[in-house]
């Protein structure tokens, strides 16, 4: 399964996403910004993406969440296995918090981006997530290349088309 995600105002972002009901897709906003996830086993149908394999996944996207997390982390070339065997044990601690709906390691098609995805129903219960145990600890640095960051984004619903 991969995923692709395109950036662009809300209004062109939304007429692509009525354009396709019968896709996955999940239309973000954070005031200025706004990206389009679309989750799929076809190609894209984006102009120029950012391309994801799901590497690991745990709830269901269109489980209802209203506030995703995207967190940017770096891997080295041999850390790889490592860095999603953490991630995937991450992603069931995840699963057992409040307000959790769902969470995706994106391995990426090209470069060594990592995407931590994470959709919870509230900010509120992100943020009581963020604070069980960091995302990155100092032994995470065998498998991390550089500091990574995050982009959170509130989920568009219909009354916002």
């Amino acid at each position: 399964m991969n995923v692709y995600i395109a950036f662009g105002t809300f209004d062109y972002l939304s007429k692509i996403k009525k354009s396709h009901p019968e896709e996955c897709m999940l239309l973000m906003y954070d005031g200025d910004n706004c990206a389009l996830m679309h989750i799929t086993n076809k190609s894209s149908f984006f102009h120029e993406p950012k391309a994801y394999e799901v590497a690991e996944k745990a709830g269901k996207i269109d489980n209802g969440g209203q506030y995703a997390a995207f967190h940017y982390i770096e891997s080295t070339e041999e850390g790889r296995p490592l860095f999603e065997r953490h991630f995937k044990d991450r992603l069931q601690m995840a699963d057992k918090n409040l307000g959790f709906s769902a969470a995706m390691i994106l391995r990426p098609l090209q470069g060594s981006v990592y995407v931590i995805f994470t959709l919870w129903n509230s900010e509120k219960e992100y943020k009581a997530w963020q604070k069980t145990k960091p995302l990155i600890a100092p032994e995470d640095k065998l498998f991390i290349s550089r500091p990574g960051y995050s982009k959170t984004y509130r989920i568009a619903d219909e009354k916002t088309l």
